[in-house]
């Protein structure tokens, strides 16, 4: 009973988290902030002078690669001047800023780093295919790397909005709901981790 309720509870904020991040993208998509998102990324970060800004045309997310120290920015992003454009610039610009080392030891896993994540839909596939204690074992030792690498991500997420504070507060709330999303992901897989061990032990 317990393994179920758990296992509902993650399922439930999966959904709130991709409608957090649906919601806000549909409130922040057609108001314009004082610049392209491309412009954001190179004011940001107009001091590092081996930063790249690239337009994507082949992705529909954006996103930062880690080793190459390039913002990717997608097709629909990087001409753009809606908030929530130049919030996800913001946050790809933040994570070069962060300079954090964790970044690095990322890059040996991860080559590319996005606003938002499949994780946490991977996370519950993965718990619902769990059929017995001997299943549950195998899959915590995989959910605890992805519950690794959420909490460095999280950390990290929160230097980096730290780093591109603009002091505009719609911005700013964008920036912060993505950091809730982050922290929501954490929490989804704590709570299947937990969902494991209440199967391990037979509760």
């Amino acid at each position: 009973m317990l393994e179920q309720v758990l296992l509902g509870v993650g399922i439930i904020l999966d959904i709130i988290l991709y409608l957090m991040f649906f919601i806000t993208y549909i409130n922040n998509n057609n108001q314009n902030y004082s610049k392209t998102a491309q412009e954001t990324v190179i004011d940001l970060l107009k001091e590092n002078p081996n930063i790249n800004v690239i337009k994507n045309n082949s992705q529909f997310f954006s996103k930062y690669n880690i080793k190459r120290k390039i913002v990717k920015l997608s097709n629909n992003t990087y001409d753009s001047s809606s908030y929530f454009s130049n919030a996800v610039a913001s946050l790809l610009s933040g994570y070069e800023l962060t300079k954090n080392k964790a970044l690095s030891y990322l890059s040996y896993v991860f080559n590319e780093l996005k606003v938002i994540s499949l994780m946490p839909v991977i996370v519950i596939t993965l718990s619902i295919l769990v059929n017995n204690a001997m299943d549950a074992k195998i899959y915590t030792f995989f959910l605890a790397i992805i519950l690794i690498y959420q909490y460095i991500m999280n950390n990290v997420t929160i230097e980096a909005i730290q780093k591109v504070d603009c002091h505009d507060n719609k911005l700013n709330s964008i920036l912060n709901t993505f950091n809730k999303c982050s922290t929501l992901a954490f929490i989804i897989t704590l709570t299947q981790i937990l969902r494991m061990f209440v199967i391990i032990m037979n509760i």
